[in-house]
């Protein structure tokens, strides 16, 4: 079975970096848009933080980032 592929730590500095701005976020390796998906929350924790998946169509990296506070 083959590793998935992975970014490097520079790399997911950079997309974290990049949505905290509220933007749209690109891939760092094929700058597609990445697609977002919202991790669930268990409702037995209350300490987890709110987190987004983000997945790129292209290359099928992904990256977890927090969730602005609303």
């Amino acid at each position: 079975m083959g590793q998935r592929p992975i970014y490097s730590r520079e790399e997911l500095a950079a997309i974290r970096a990049a949505f905290q701005t509220e933007a749209p976020v690109n891939c760092p390796r094929c700058l597609v848009e990445l697609e977002s998906n919202p991790v669930p929350r268990p409702t037995a924790v209350s300490y987890v933080r709110h987190r987004l998946w983000l997945l790129c169509p292209g290359c099928g990296r992904s990256a977890v980032v927090d969730r602005p506070r609303d």
